[in-house]
């Protein structure tokens, strides 16, 4: 009879499993043991849509409410998990924050520059701390929709015997905003890109003693692209891909937010011994590195070692959403003398700075309307990207026919003829309603559209182009008048 009893047990438990594995929607504590890791999809670019789509991350949950700016506090104040204490209303960045003082200037920021900065949260850290998420742009207008930079510290809780904390990410951020705040031609820039910032991705590795820390996987390795089972490798990469609340968080962030072009990443630089880049420095790259004063071989070396670290977070925003990637070392070098900031610190803003200009914003005009017969007219226009960065990644472009979109209201338009540099004028095709299906374009890359547009004198053709990764430019086209 016992055995008989153990036996339904057994067998309900087992059908439990496999309903549970089946789920489209499975609860977040049970986890399909037997679905094979594999590398996350490209985004699709065939289907543009107005707010960002997400791929459920393993295991499948429901994505957080975004957390509401928060209020700010006294400059001299801070609550902490812990304790509440005085901190200075300005911190040096020269040393090490505790976690007190970190959450202090949080604020501190958030308060000081409402315009610019908004202050959220992805989530909570394994032991409970707020995984901080900055937005940095203009607020007046949704910064989701623009082109960004996700500027991310990597997912180690130390690098070497040095502390990798939030402070390279919050002075680079800090930086930003103090400049956007000065000079106006900085504050309109910021119109038409966003950064978003995690300087503190791991709080509990960062600020929880030592011993409270220890995992049996490594969260720098736990990630979906290249992620191989914990038996198959010398170091531990957890059960499954985003096993940890810290990389799964993290890892929504990017299936989330599909304009995110490229991620700056602040990891500490392998050096020629142990990755020999052997690629030559892009363009994008040779840029950065001139504004930023660094090496552009070095940059390129340390990039190339980033995405190619299995489960890492660069290479799954590279597999994921074809982003460019940057990876900067703000610890090596000399050391900071005073309250002064390490050498190193200095040249994050600027790379940053240039990595956002790098950014594919997108941007249109009208060159001329002229009538051709009674309701028909000729119309120009051009559609340029203002940065050194594509619409879309040559993996993407293998899967996608277009990552450039044109929607039109006001007028029919019947035909569009599209003309490079160098190239014959080519009829596009319109795969549904208004929307046409402009193609990919390349970094500074200029294309000339010629519109067959029905309409009466007087009308007004509304154009928008968007995409994805590049933003949107939206004009209007007055027929005749």
């Amino acid at each position: 009879m016992r055995m008989r009893l153990l036996t339904c047990v057994l067998f309900f438990a087992s059908t439990s499993f496999v309903a549970r594995a089946q789920d489209p929607k499975p609860k977040p504590e049970h986890v399909p043991a037997d679905v094979a890791p594999q590398d996350p999809p490209a985004t699709p670019l065939e289907t543009p849509q107005e707010t960002p789509y997400e791929t459920p991350i393993i295991p499948p949950e429901a994505v957080p409410a975004p957390v509401p700016p928060t209020e700010a506090l006294p400059p001299a104040v801070v609550t902490s998990t812990s304790a509440t204490r005085a901190v200075p209303t300005l911190l040096a960045y020269a040393r090490t924050w505790s976690e007190a003082e970190y959450e202090a200037e949080l604020e501190r920021l958030a308060s000081t520059y409402p315009r610019f900065l908004r202050l959220g949260s992805l989530g909570t850290s394994k032991q409970g701390r707020r995984i901080a998420l900055l937005t940095i742009g203009d607020l007046a207008t949704d910064p989701d929709r623009r082109p960004a930079v996700l500027l991310a510290t990597d997912l180690e809780a130390r690098f070497g015997d040095r502390p990798g904390g939030p402070e390279a990410a919050l002075f680079a951020v800090r930086t930003l905003l103090e400049r956007a705040e000065r000079e106006t031609e900085f504050a309109e820039f910021f119109t038409g890109a966003t950064l978003y910032a995690v300087p503190a991705p791991d709080p509990d590795g960062v600020f929880a003693q030592a011993a409270a820390t220890e995992r049996t996987c490594r969260l720098e390795r736990n990630f979906p692209a290249g992620w191989q089972p914990s038996d198959a490798i010398e170091c531990p990469q957890g059960p499954y891909p985003c096993s940890e609340p810290e990389t799964r968080e993290l890892a929504r962030l990017v299936a989330a937010r599909t304009n995110v072009a490229a991620l700056a990443v602040l990891a500490v630089d392998p050096g020629p011994e142990a990755f020999d880049a052997r690629t030559p420095p892009s363009a994008p790259l040779s840029r950065i590195a001139v504004r930023a004063s660094l090496d552009a071989r070095r940059l390129t070396r340390a990039r190339e070692f980033a995405v190619a670290k299995p489960g890492g977070l660069a290479a799954f925003a590279h597999a994921r959403s074809g982003a460019c990637v940057l990876a900067l070392d703000p610890w090596s070098g000399d050391e900071a003398s005073g309250d002064a900031v390490r050498p190193a610190f200095a040249a994050l803003p600027l790379a940053v700075d240039g990595l956002l200009r790098e950014l594919p914003r997108l941007e249109g005009r009208m060159d001329r309307a002229e009538r051709l017969r009674e309701r028909l007219w000729l119309v120009e226009v051009e559609v340029r990207v203002a940065g050194g960065l594509p619409t879309a990644s040559p993996e993407e472009r293998a899967k996608a026919p277009a990552s450039v979109w044109l929607d039109v209201e006001g007028a029919r338009v019947s035909k569009i003829g599209a003309r490079r540099d160098g190239q014959p004028t080519a009829n596009l095709d319109v795969p549904r309603g208004r929307t046409w299906r402009i193609g990919h374009l390349d970094g500074n890359e200029s294309l000339k559209l010629f519109l067959a547009v029905e309409g009466d004198e007087g009308g007004v053709l509304r154009l928008a182009f968007r995409s994805l990764r590049g933003g949107r430019a939206e004009f209007d086209v007055a027929l005749g008048g």
